[in-house]
């Protein structure tokens, strides 16, 4: 079935439908989807695993990355544990008492 094109209008956020359904019966790209809005409630009590390796990347006190860890152990991957070790001795390299003296 050849579809007629639907006129576009040009708003800020790009080229929309002018009419409420596309040629697909779609909405233009608006609605539906999960785009690119807020989070949702969901993930403020389990970040991706991007987020997570970067919360334990960006700790800034040893109390911070024990915290991450244990709020989100159970989802923890070869590559969070991987980077809690790096970040366990970068802060533990500047811990007053040292942490690990030298001999």
């Amino acid at each position: 079935t050849i579809h007629e094109p639907v006129p576009l209008m040009y708003m800020a956020g790009g080229a929309v439908a002018a009419s409420k359904t596309d040629s697909r019966g779609g909405r233009g790209g608006r609605g539906r989807g999960k785009g690119r809005g807020p989070p949702s409630s969901n993930s403020t009590s389990s970040p991706s695993p991007a987020l997570l390796t970067a919360n334990i990347k960006n700790a800034r006190t040893l109390d911070s990355l024990f915290g991450t860890v244990t709020a989100h152990l159970g989802r923890f991957n070869h590559i969070h544990l991987s980077a809690c070790w790096n970040t366990l001795g970068r802060l533990s390299a500047g811990a007053d008492p040292p942490l690990f003296p030298r001999h």
